[in-house]
């Protein structure tokens, strides 16, 4: 055990916790100067790694981007194992900061990392659209680098996932090219016999969505509702159109299959529907 010694303000005998200073004197020390503790309370933290995670940012890919170690961002969720110790009750200041500094991704293949799997509608459309605008797929494929066999699935609407580093480049090319129209005919008369929208047909928030937002205007909940149904219809048709089953559809929306039905028939979907059998797509 360390042995106390005297403090060099007061001269009494004591474990010295700082500079030398009792702890009366640390105390009076730390008010004349305006210390400030550099640890902050950690729910709010692991509350930001919590929807970073739903976002699909995980440990590994939050301590690339924040500079945090993963076993301190392990330690702040989970504790720590070994000593049998819970969740940190706090954490630095600086550490805090750089976790909250990570802003939670609107769409997913912002944030996530380069191999992770994310949802191709917006990849997709994105692809779509540029044919559409005038540039030929071989174009698009060599300025993503990728090979044109494997760059037909950015044009196949029953593409259902893609990597995010793919889906970021597509995005990038998207963002550069969306203002200038392409130079190739046969492209156009591609996107228009596809049914495919030119890029100034979207907007920017709408690219990646599944689902048209409901307006707040609506005046009663019997009016709401009804455009609820409506909505859930368009997304059901375009789910169909973008290759899901119906199983995988009431998966996404948390409802069993007689629910999804259910829901098809209240917004005009066929009356076989709610016998349990499948609407056409």
């Amino acid at each position: 055990m360390p042995q106390a010694k005297p403090c060099e303000k007061c001269g009494r005998d004591y474990y010295p916790l700082r500079r030398g200073y009792c702890h009366r004197c640390d105390m009076q020390r730390r008010a004349r100067y305006g210390y400030q503790c550099s640890f902050v309370d950690a729910a709010p933290v692991r509350q930001h790694v919590a929807a970073l995670g739903a976002a699909g940012i995980g440990l590994r890919r939050l301590a690339q981007l924040s500079g945090v170690s993963r076993s301190a961002l392990t330690c702040l969720v989970n504790g720590r194992s070994e000593r049998g110790s819970g969740p940190n009750k706090r954490v630095s200041a600086a550490t805090a900061q750089a976790i909250l500094a990570i802003e939670v991704p609107g769409v997913a293949h912002r944030g996530v990392a380069d191999g992770q799997l994310v949802d191709a509608i917006g990849t997709v459309r994105r692809a779509q659209s540029l044919v559409a605008y005038g540039y030929q797929r071989s174009y698009i494929a060599a300025r993503l680098g990728i090979s044109p066999g494997n760059a037909t699935r950015l044009f196949d609407p029953a593409t259902l996932r893609v990597l995010a580093r793919t889906a970021r480049k597509v995005e990038e090319l998207f963002d550069e090219l969306q203002a200038t129209p392409g130079s190739s005919k046969r492209a156009r008369n591609d996107g228009k016999r596809n049914g495919w929208e030119v890029p100034l047909a979207w907007d920017d928030d709408e690219l990646d969505r599944f689902t048209v937002v409901v307006s707040d205007d609506v005046g009663d909940a019997a009016a709401s509702a009804e455009a609820a149904e409506l909505d859930f219809a368009e997304l059901y048709d375009e789910l169909r159109y973008l290759g899901f089953n119906d199983a995988d559809i009431a998966r996404r929306e948390g409802i069993q299959l007689d629910s999804l039905y259910r829901r098809l028939l209240r917004s005009g979907g066929s009356a076989d529907a709610a016998a349990g059998s499948p609407p056409a797509a």
